[in-house]
């Protein structure tokens, strides 16, 4: 019979729930006051109706609603049906109820119901899932304390005590509280190891590896290092005991809890032993003892730098003389391993400016590096951070070296394929020292003349390298390709020192290399940014789009093409020019919106594995997990994404419904940057910027960025032109440390910002005066003075407009002395000024309208001054559109194309000029037509993008 009844209640209920998802709330009160007549009494069916109140439309009913759930919450004894709980906490989070009070409802139905474990799993999982951790931490140590035997809700409880007091915006007191109970469960679970452990029945005990990893993250976040490594040392808990099982990531994070501890004597010994049985001879050697069971796998570079660090510390002539003999002890093995290599590099590179004998031991260490790795990718790499420690003198001898080495693995005759690739790798590697000690310098006295040999000989090894790797796949890079890479490099010095021609000449160059090794990830991205650089947006999209970024990466990597895009390329590419290419190849904001849903899509995916995670025991890996899952969440350039994705809807006037306000509700003041600058390719020397920087489209966009961007967003939700921020005070949090100088802002957002906080007061005004009925003198007098500065910022806009169509040398990229084109910076100042002017115009379209409808008479001779101002926005934006038309028609002109060739590979008849030579033979003039002719075609698209903005 109690079946009978579950069942006709699961189905009235059922038709509750149908009528409340689709908003047809008079039905779904109906329902529920229809039983309710009928005398049937349940908690469930009182919530419902109290959430069905609560979601009408109108005011009466809601406050109906919440007396409703006001009664239910004061109700006693308390609800504790699981299903009536979960709907009366969202009704309660419809509210706006705080985390504590709606804790409150679930500690009531769990004090009258403690062996409820279905209601407390639930508690604890609904809190964890929303990472809501002091709920969570509730929950947990419910659990623990009401299941005693289980094991899980004991490591549940550490876990959410560790996240709750790891919380960035948690109180001094709560990262005590939580921290210290985190630690006291930790510290029960480790000294409770039996002796004799069963590692299949351990009860509330540490039982692998990845326990104690748990133990230590919680001793490191509490300061309690000694306790860590007396857990580390312990032989039922240490890295040698059954439970850890000599794991070497436990003794990874030995060094961490040392080095945090700052015991440098205790981590030199530690890594002396490790080394000293490492060592091939010692390996050899079966009448000695090892300190270890590592034995070989000693040797890694995480124990080199443990050893260096703490030596580095110490400062004693002891350790310096032991550290020092323990690194000559590996170079007179008959096989130096690379970490040992690396390891002699670091310590002689160690104060050696002002030691001769140092230096001479660095510069004999570097030679033999080179001379054993010469023909391996890595060679370049591993030296990187040292060579630059060499004096002068050294740098020079080693110049030599490094060439002479590579001359003498040239081939000879016949030789195989892998042999000639050898050599190529070798050349390379000797050309890339070249550049890092010689031509990324500024102080060049010839360095016109040193960076034009530099290029020459560098596209010489390119070409000869051009046979091989035939064979390889397709996914693999050409043996020569970096050679071509060096090259770009030396023509990006010759851009910076005011020579716009070779930033085409690198472009046409890095076309090139894709033509033959089509998924080179370093010529992609080097690609994308000069492309994005020159204004030619629809070029950078389409090598952008093979990059095939995914899911995480688009927190590293979207911000080379995404940065400001929607004042560069916002418009979808011109299907003239597209071919019917891949709709993420030519259109921005679906780009953006693919980038978007990957991140998405990964933080679901993240989330779902996480409580998987949580329910197979993986505690540390648990931790790892959300602390992963958080920065995706913080991401500022998924922030920033959501920001250009936004504008470029403005632009284009698109009616997408997808604003991503979801994924922007999330931001908080912890916002952490993910943009990942080393992923491209750099040679540079270390006291010059990365390769990347002078091509960077303005200043990298910061948290200070983000809040104007938030300022305007909030400006939009107020003349109704976009949606409500969830959270307001955010924008001011962002903004608390920015530095109004450098705040990643171009000067022209900086001067929109300005523009949008003087509209954003005269909104408020006018709210005020819809609030209050009157306004005071001094509010009338303000809004008249935010009315003149606006008619002011108009009429200096189409002045200056109006300057550049005369002279356009000030915001045109001069490509050639006769060729102008129109380089990120036009486009970006022309559409950052056509946003200016929407944002001017919305206002006055609210302003107006609000002063109409409520018959505000105060402020109605505004409304006779808005006519004029509305008519000197629509002319401004005409002399941007003039000023675009003019250059567009520059483009247009006959001999562009001839012009790009000749500013690309030079006039046949001119031999003076070695690089073009040596661009030409390379490139061939017909295939340089045909690239030019797609970014003049790219230029030109850009171009009319600017004119396809609506005013109207």
């Amino acid at each position: 019979m109690v079946l009978v009844e579950n069942k006709v209640n699961d189905r009235r209920d059922r038709q509750i729930q149908e009528a409340i998802d689709v908003r047809n709330w008079k039905q779904a009160l109906s329902l529920c006051e229809k039983r309710l007549k009928k005398g049937e009494k349940s908690d469930h069916l009182s919530v419902l109706k109290a959430r069905v109140l609560l979601s009408f439309p109108d005011s009466p009913r809601q406050r109906q609603g919440r007396d409703d759930i006001n009664a239910l919450l004061q109700r006693d004894p308390p609800i504790t049906d699981v299903q009536a709980i979960v709907i009366l906490e969202e009704c309660l989070r419809q509210i706006e109820a705080t985390d504590a009070e709606i804790g409150v409802i679930w500690e009531r139905a769990v004090r009258l119901r403690p062996q409820d474990e279905e209601l407390q799993t639930l508690w604890f999982q609904k809190n964890f899932e929303q990472r809501r951790w002091k709920g969570a931490q509730q929950a947990s140590m419910s659990l623990q304390k009401n299941f005693p035997k289980a094991r899980q809700y004991f490591f549940w409880a550490i876990v959410a005590n560790y996240m709750a007091a790891n919380i960035p915006t948690a109180s001094d007191m709560d990262r005590r509280l939580f921290g210290g109970l985190a630690y006291k469960l930790v510290s029960k679970a480790a000294s409770d190891v039996p002796a004799d452990i069963d590692l299949k029945n351990t009860g509330r005990t540490l039982r692998s590896a990845e326990d104690v990893m748990l133990l230590l993250e919680v001793c490191k976040s509490q300061g309690k290092y000694q306790e860590a490594l007396a857990v580390l040392d312990d032989p039922r808990t240490g890295i040698g005991s059954k439970i850890a099982g000599n794991s070497w990531d436990l003794v990874r994070g030995k060094l961490e809890i040392l080095e945090a501890s700052e015991l440098w004597q205790e981590e030199w010994n530690y890594c002396l032993g490790l080394l000293q049985d490492a060592r091939p001879d010692n390996l050899q050697n079966t009448n000695r003892l090892p300190s270890s069971i590592f034995g070989a796998i000693g040797d890694d570079w995480r124990i080199w730098t443990g050893l260096f660090m703490a030596a580095g510390k110490l400062r004693t002539q002891e350790n310096y003389r032991a550290t020092e003999d323990i690194v000559r002890s590996y170079s007179s093995q008959a096989k130096v391993s690379r970490n040992a290599g690396l390891a002699m590099l670091r310590f002689y590179s160690q104060e050696c400016a002002t030691n001769a004998e140092k230096q001479d031991r660095l510069f004999e260490s570097c030679e033999n590096h080179f001379r054993d790795y010469s023909a391996k990718y890595v060679c370049f790499r591993d030296l990187e951070p040292y060579v630059g420690h060499l004096d002068s003198s050294r740098k020079a001898r080693f110049l030599i070296t490094t060439n002479a080495c590579a001359k003498s693995a040239s081939p000879k005759g016949d030789a195989s394929e892998g042999a000639q690739v050898s050599w190529i790798t070798s050349e390379i590697n000797a050309l890339k020292m070249d550049y890092h000690l010689v031509v990324s310098h500024d102080d060049n006295a010839y360095s016109r003349q040193l960076i034009d040999a530099f290029i020459t000989s560098c596209l010489r090894l390119y070409k000869l390298s051009s046979p091989l790797g035939a064979k390889l796949p397709a996914s693999e890079r050409q043996p020569g390709d970096d050679a071509c890479i060096l090259a770009v490099m030396a023509l990006i010095r010759l851009f910076k020192s005011g020579e716009n021609t070779a930033l085409l000449r690198g472009a046409l160059l890095l076309e090139l290399l894709l033509s033959r090794s089509k998924h080179n990830y370093d010529a992609l991205l080097m690609l994308v940014r000069i492309y994005i650089y020159m204004g030619a947006g629809s070029l950078a999209m389409k090598h952008y789009a093979q990059l095939k970024v995914k899911n995480s990466q688009n927190a590293t990597i979207s911000w080379i093409l995404y940065t400001r895009l929607s004042t560069i390329h916002p418009f979808p590419v011109d299907p003239h020019i597209s071919f019917g290419q891949d709709k993420a190849l030519c259109d921005p904001a679906y780009g953006l919106k693919v980038a978007l849903e990957w991140q998405k899509g990964s933080e679901v995916q993240t989330s779902r594995g996480i409580n998987q995670i949580l329910h197979n025991g993986h505690y540390k890996t648990l931790v790892e997990a959300l602390s992963f899952l958080d920065r995706s969440q913080q991401d500022l350039q998924k922030f920033i994404n959501i920001i250009e994705s936004r504008r470029i809807g403005r632009f284009t006037g698109s009616t997408s419904k997808e604003d991503y306000q979801d994924l922007l509700d999330q931001i908080s003041p912890s916002v952490m940057d993910n943009r990942d600058e080393a992923v491209f390719p750099n040679c540079e020397a270390h006291d010059q910027p990365r390769f990347e920087e002078p091509l960077r489209c303005g200043p990298k966009p910061s948290r200070c960025w983000l809040r104007y961007q938030l300022q305007i967003c909030r400006f939009l939700a107020l003349v109704n032109k976009g949606p409500p921020l969830k959270e307001d005070h955010l924008a001011d949090e962002l903004g608390m440390d920015c530095d109004t100088t450098f705040n990643g802002c171009t000067v022209e957002e900086n001067i929109l910002s300005i523009l949008v906080e003087r509209l954003q007061q005269g909104v408020f005004i006018i709210q005020v005066r819809e609030t209050k009925g009157a306004l005071p003198e001094q509010l009338l007098d303000y809004f008249r003075t935010v009315i003149n500065q606006v008619d002011r910022w108009v009429c200096y806009m189409v002045e200056r407009v109006e300057t550049s169509l005369q002279d356009t040398t000030e915001l045109a990229f001069a490509l050639t002395a006769r060729l102008e084109t129109p380089g990120w910076r036009y486009l970006h100042s022309m559409f950052v000024d056509l946003e200016s002017l929407q944002m001017i115009r919305f206002f006055l379209e609210d302003s107006v309208t609000r002063i109409r409808d409520s018959n505000m008479t105060d402020l109605k001779p505004y409304v006779k001054d808005a006519a004029p101002l509305k008519t000197k926005v629509l002319e401004a934006a005409a002399s941007i559109r003039l000023a675009v038309t003019k250059l567009q028609k520059q483009l247009r002109g006959g001999g562009v194309v001839s012009e790009l060739v000749e500013a690309s590979i030079g006039h046949p008849e001119n031999k003076k000029d070695s690089v073009a030579l040596e661009l030409r033979d390379l490139l061939g003039e017909s295939w340089v037509e045909i690239k030019g002719a797609d970014l003049l075609a790219s230029w030109e698209d850009a171009l009319d993008g600017v004119l396809r903005v609506k005013m109207t």
